[in-house]
């Protein structure tokens, strides 16, 4: 069975909506319409978190309760090599930590995400590293 590549970002920053998204493009290489981003390969769509709620993200270190939340998938008409588009997802992740967002992705390749970027969520690893400056 293949690998699903869809995945969910947990998004954790002071930035604006627009101010994220911006960074997805710049990142993706992606056009804008809204609050989404579609690039050759990949669509982005960004949410304000329905569960957000601060206290608990800082009390229980649940990405659950971050600000916002993004859907990422593979365009249906993309031929990208899988091990590709997750390296990009990889890339992505590192871009939106490096503009200050603290980020926990949920999809079927969070080992590699982990391995390649240097953290992700877990039960028995919820803070987030500090953020590269």
């Amino acid at each position: 069975m293949p690998l699903d590549l869809y995945c969910r970002l947990y998004v954790q920053c002071d930035l604006t909506k627009s101010e994220l998204r911006d960074v997805f493009a710049a990142s993706v290489g992606g056009q804008i319409a809204g609050f989404s981003v579609e690039s050759s390969f990949l669509r982005a769509r960004i949410r304000d978190n329905k569960d957000y709620d601060i206290e608990r993200f800082n009390s229980e270190r649940r990405f659950v309760f971050s600000r916002y939340t993004v859907e990422v998938e593979p365009l249906e008409e993309t031929t990208i090599n899988a091990n590709v588009y997750i390296d990009h997802v990889c890339s992505l992740v590192s871009d939106l930590r490096k503009a200050g967002a603290l980020v926990s992705v949920s999809c079927e390749y969070e080992d590699v995400i982990l391995q390649k970027t240097g953290w992700n969520w877990r039960e028995d690893c919820r803070d987030h590293p500090p953020i590269p400056s």
